[in-house]
């Protein structure tokens, strides 16, 4: 939690500031606080334009400009530095050249935060430039702040401003705006009577406390577990610079102004300001109206050696106009800093001693001066005789990988093994970055609350920690390197060993960027290698292999990816869908749906050249294909054939189609109609709700024109023209059985016949299929163990281990499940007879009261 900061009224640097903060005050507030500015006097005519801001590029020539038209519909114009161009969605004041000419980088950076901490926006072109001459004659940034206030209590719709609004409300307002915390980071509060009791009792007005909590969020910067409110105001900034210092934009209305920069700023995190860029309507980042200094870099990981540390880091988002020279890397202990220069990442300092916890940053350097400092982590310089070391079967440090790791082979996560992890470690992350050509970060894999008793990762590991989202989201998995660009690619896996597990938000997904800020405090050490890739086969990008991933993307009922080699595409998953599950059922053996190792070379294998062959392949019971979700899709029938009955005219199955079998795994028996419900119907008469083994899609109930589906006597399929998918062969959904197909029309891949290996059962089933009534699968909020609930109308009798039974009288039960992680997992792991498993599961069977039925017990495979 954030300790209320110090008044800093009392802090010299900014004494003046809050003294004058006092007076300033205007009986007629000034709008251009928060809309439009008064015109511009010094701004000659408009020079317009037939096209958006997007379609031109502009080149500064001395006192004059060049606008060329990129599309070639309008001639090159020339235009002056006093002149306003006005393009048909936003103007560029190219007059503001001059005022900021005069001003200083201070007073830039003081405007811009105003904007932000009154309004949560970034400030347009035409606005500074009235502020900035404002402040040029005279005008304090105290005064500027009370018209800002006066400003937004004129729009309370839109800033929350008026004059019943409390100090405390206020407060609020400010939290947000400048320290990015609401909801759950909201203040406490003692943090916001502090500033209240403050303002209420005259030490201080609402507009100095602007100020002088800006200064607080300022000095954050290194604080390690409150420093993402720096780097968020930081990235607000830059920003807002971008869009109004460099490149001199404003929209064509007050609304518009007001509204779509409000939206820039939502955008804008403590990690990322991509996003909001990408929505800025310009392209020609080559321009820009006034050079300024670079964004802040982002410091990805610090690698301790023998009395070193190697920072690597991400180039800052934008250059300034200028091109970055240089990098200075700063490891500070005690008040005392170590700092070298660089042109590239990793920096590495030596000369430092080992033992001591180093605070680390890196900022960027051009022409005009020095960015901000980067976030900060820390990192501790230990001995090498008995240093932490990471190795990897797939390539010493440096070394090419196999195709097999990334998207044009299995799609396999790398092998890792450790040795000499610190005492203390109570448990590890990992996380893998790369640097794409536009120099943001990327992270391809995501662990975390790895067992501290844990010295390697299998390929293909399963349920070793926890996955978090890589940026390829939103499937938690290893996500495969698929680079774009030509040459080359360094992928960096670095084992983080921790002093205790990390605080992670109850919400949202956990991304690399997420562990990478939570383990800052605790990392007592970390290791690394570098694995490179160049991709030249490609297949991973193959037209087969992309129809396959695009049709997995429309999925929004769980999360498969794709990976190819030149015959397979392999697709990954865990087996399970986040739709309703196993509701409905009527008969059952009381199996529960849980993740499976669907994933890598594990993954289900898809023909990606499907043709026709001659003679058909049955399909006599077990998995047909595969969902978009990464569901598996199985025939109709129970194990070891039709002549044991259709699971769905038996009631096997619940609302989706779908129950959990043997393996404790879930999979559908006919058509999945979950997974279709959440697109249009007409949608999967044209894209495949599903892939069959044999490399052929599985469609909706009717053809590409939206009749219903001819069948024909051999698998079920037709030889219609399909969209998405390939030709030659296809199969559709129906409600009468088979449902999907009756055989293969193509020759299915190895997992019709290897489908026994795909499965890894934990247990015996606890019980013969029985009837039930009301079965629900839900989640307990209160500890997050998944609920299995059902009624039976006569006694039944379950067996836990095969060998032993208890009887069960009519009535309500529960099964209640949960996955082990952390220290739970590697205790059940060190039992002799779970020796060589990777995850387990603790079980619990209990009556409608919520009485033991019988023991508790775990599963693990």
């Amino acid at each position: 939690m954030m300790t209320p900061r110090l008044n800093l009224c009392a802090a010299t640097a900014i004494v003046s500031l809050c003294l004058t903060a006092c007076g300033g005050q205007t009986n007629s507030p000034d709008k251009s606080a928060f809309s439009a500015p008064p015109p511009n006097q010094a701004q000659g005519a408009p020079v317009s334009f037939n096209g958006a801001r997007n379609k031109y590029r502009i080149t500064l020539n001395g006192t004059s400009v060049s606008v060329i038209d990129t599309t070639g519909a309008e001639p090159a114009r020339t235009a002056n530095l006093t002149d306003k161009l006005s393009f048909t969605d936003v103007s560029v004041d190219l007059s503001l050249s001059a005022v900021l000419a005069q001003s200083t980088e201070t007073q830039l950076r003081s405007l811009i935060e105003l904007y932000i901490a009154f309004f949560n926006r970034v400030p347009d072109a035409e606005g500074m430039h009235y502020w900035l001459q404002q402040m040029l004659d005279g005008k304090s940034l105290s005064q500027v702040a009370d018209s800002f206030y006066a400003a937004g209590k004129l729009y309370p719709d839109l800033t929350g401003y008026s004059d019943s609004l409390s100090n405390a409300e206020f407060v609020k307002i400010l939290y947000k705006n400048v320290l990015g915390r609401s909801g759950s980071s909201a203040p406490t509060v003692t943090e916001i009577d502090y500033w209240a009791n403050d303002i209420q009792s005259g030490r201080q007005s609402r507009s100095s406390v602007v100020i002088a909590m800006l200064a607080s969020a300022r000095s954050l910067v290194n604080d390690p577990s409150v420093g993402w409110v720096t780097r968020l105001l930081n990235n607000k900034i830059n920003v807002g610079r971008f869009l109004s210092i460099e490149q001199g934009l404003s929209y064509l209305n007050p609304n518009d102004n007001i509204s779509k920069s409000i939206a820039t700023a939502a955008l804008i995190t403590a990690d990322d300001t991509e996003q909001a860029l990408l929505g800025l309507p310009v392209e020609d980042s080559a321009f820009s109206l006034s050079k300024t200094v670079p964004s802040m870099p982002s410091l990805n990981s610090v690698t301790a050696g023998n009395a070193s540390l190697t920072l690597n880091f991400s180039a800052p988002a934008r250059n300034g106009g200028s091109p970055i020279t240089s990098y200075n890397a700063t490891c500070s202990v005690n008040g005392i800093a170590t700092t070298k220069s660089g042109s590239l990442s990793p920096i590495v300092l030596t000369g430092l001693s080992n033992g001591s916890s180093y605070s680390c940053s890196i900022k960027a350097l051009n022409n005009q001066g020095e960015s901000d400092a980067s976030n900060a982590l820390t990192g501790t310089p230990t001995n090498s005789s008995s240093s932490f070391k990471l190795t990897s079967s797939a390539g010493v440090d440096g070394a090419a990988m196999a195709a097999d790791y990334t998207c044009d082979g299995t799609g396999s996560s790398i092998p890792l093994s450790w040795t000499n992890a610190p005492s203390g470690t109570k448990e590890f992350a990992l996380l893998m970055t790369t640097l794409p050509g536009d120099g943001t970060t990327k992270w391809n894999w995501v662990l975390y609350n790895i067992p501290a008793t844990t010295t390697s990762l299998s390929k293909d590991s399963f349920g070793v920690g926890v996955t978090g989202v890589g940026s390829d989201g939103p499937i938690a998995a290893y996500q495969a390197p698929c680079s774009q660009g030509p040459g080359a690619k360094v992928y960096t896996l670095t084992l983080y060993a921790l002093s205790s597990s990390p605080t992670l938000p109850s919400s949202g997904a956990i991304t690399g960027s997420v562990i990478r800020d939570a383990i800052a405090n605790i990392t007592l050490a970390s290791a690394n290698i570098n694995l490179s890739f160049t991709r030249t086969a490609m297949t991973g990008s193959s037209a087969a292999c992309v129809m396959v991933r695009n049709s997995l993307n429309a999925s929004n009922t769980g999360y498969a990816s794709v990976s190819c080699d030149a015959n397979y595409a392999y697709v990954s998953s865990l087996g399970i869908a986040n739709h309703t599950m196993m509701n409905g059922i009527t008969a059952t053996n009381l199996q529960v749906p849980t993740v499976q190792k669907f994933n890598g070379a594990y993954g289900w294998k898809i023909p990606l050249n499907p043709a026709v062959v001659a003679t058909t392949t049955s399909a006599v019971d077990g998995p047909i294909g595969v969902a978009i979700n990464g569901v598996p899709i199985f025939n109709p029938c129970k194990q070891g054939g039709c002549q044991n009955g259709d699971t769905k005219v038996l009631g096997e199955l619940d609302i989706c189609n779908g129950h959990a079998g043997r393996a404790d795994d879930y999979h559908y028996h006919a058509a999945p109609t979950c997974v279709m419900a959440a697109k249009p119907s007409s949608y999967w008469d044209t894209h495949p709700v599903g892939w069959a083994l044999d490399g052929f899609a599985i469609y909706g109930y009717n053809n590409a024109d939206g009749k219903v589906a001819p069948r024909d006597s051999i698998c079920g399929g037709n030889t219609d023209t399909v969209s998405n998918g390939p030709g030659g062969y296809a199969y559709h959904v129906t409600d009468a059985s088979p449902y999907v197909l009756s055989c293969f029309r193509g020759t299915p891949s190895p997992d019709l016949a290897n489908q026994s290996s795909k499965y890894s059962p934990m247990r015996q089933p606890p019980v013969t299929p029985f009837t039930v009534s009301n079965m629900t699968l839900s989640t307990d909020p209160s500890d997050g163990y998944a609920v299995l609930q059902f009624t039976s109308a006569k006694t039944f009798v379950t067996n836990e281990v095969g060998n032993d039974s208890y009887t069960n009288l009519a009535g309500t039960y529960k099964i209640r499940y949960k996955t082990l992680s952390g220290a739970d997992l590697a205790a059940a792991l060190a039992v002799t007879k779970n020796v060589g498993k990777s995850m387990c599961w603790a079980f619990q069977f209990q009556n409608a009261s919520g009485t033991t039925t019988q023991p508790n017990i775990t599963y693990c495979r």
